[in-house]
């Protein structure tokens, strides 16, 4: 209906007109409804652990490292993330551009660091672990004023707890004056102890991760760390990555690990990242289950 019948109705000029007058309609708002209610949408589903290749190229996930570090809860996510970010970043000269790189590289990382991603070394040993180090071999008596009896809560035979004093006693008296290690001055044991993703440990390898960093500095313009002064750098997860990057690099460990997925391949790895550990075998295991699980290689891969 018009806007015109609004007003009052006249009656018209034609004598025999009897129309009864056209009502009036009401012009009152109509009645507001409730709005409707829209339910939230679903929860995304958790990322799932396979790799990611976009225009031919591999990426790292969050989902493959929660799969590769799986002692890691939701709190180190955002660790787990920025591995995965760094390597990404950076794989151009990174090397882990083949699934065997990629497989080596972290089942060495998995021996050094283990499944809860731990970055700084462990020193809370007990006496008769101490016994591996020369230094402590002979000097047994500080092995045991020292570390721990073995008793629950790291107690040592005096029934006291191991002190952060202990921990310092014993990275000094067992790295310092190491001429593997380059640890020359007093204190460099503690001070260059085990860091990074493979625990890079001695002011010596300290010293080539620096030297490597500044040779790499275009790479990262307004990125200028000083290991030598400020070793804990390599607890922040980005310089706990590229630690252990440089010494996969210095030591052409990619090429190492371009031979095959056999255990001699693992062992030939392991010998230049540490010469004298037992864990050959552990090793080995970490290889074979990451190999075996595909998480990073690429069959099955996949753009997100």
């Amino acid at each position: 209906m018009g806007w015109l019948s609004v007003f009052r109705w006249r009656k018209p000029k034609h004598k025999h007109s009897t129309a009864p007058a056209a009502p009036v309609q009401s012009l009152a708002p109509a009645p507001v409804t409730a709005p409707v209610k829209v339910s939230a949408p679903a929860p995304a589903p958790p990322p799932v652990a396979r790799p990611v290749v976009c225009a031919g190229q591999f990426y790292f996930t969050l989902a493959q490292m929660k799969q590769i570090f799986s002692g890691c809860g939701t709190a180190r996510d955002a660790d787990l993330q920025a591995i995965a970010d760094e390597l990404n970043a950076n794989q151009a000269i990174y090397k882990l551009d083949t699934p065997l790189r990629r497989t080596h590289f972290f089942a060495q990382v998995l021996e050094e660091a283990g499944p809860n991603l731990r970055i700084e070394e462990n020193l809370r040993y007990a006496s008769k672990g101490l016994m591996k180090f020369s230094y402590f071999k002979a000097h047994p008596e500080k092995a045991v004023e020292h570390g721990h009896s073995g008793k629950p809560g790291c107690l040592k035979a005096n029934g006291q707890p191991m002190s952060r004093l202990d921990l310092e006693a014993i990275a000094n008296l067992a790295y310092t004056g190491n001429s593997n290690l380059g640890n020359t001055q007093i204190g460099d044991g503690w001070r260059f102890r085990g860091r990074g993703l493979t625990q890079l440990t001695g002011r010596y390898n300290y010293t080539q991760l620096q030297k490597w960093h500044d040779a790499n500095q275009h790479h990262w313009p307004a990125d200028k760390p000083d290991f030598l002064k400020n070793p804990d750098l390599l607890l922040s997860m980005k310089y706990a990555v590229r630690s252990a990057l440089q010494f996969w690099l210095a030591g052409k460990l990619f090429d190492v690990a371009e031979r095959g997925s056999e255990p001699a391949v693992v062992d030939a790895v392991t010998k230049v990242i540490n010469r004298w550990t037992a864990s050959q075998v552990a090793r080995r295991n970490h290889f074979a289950r990451l190999w075996a699980s595909g998480v990073l290689r690429d069959t099955g891969s996949h753009k997100e």
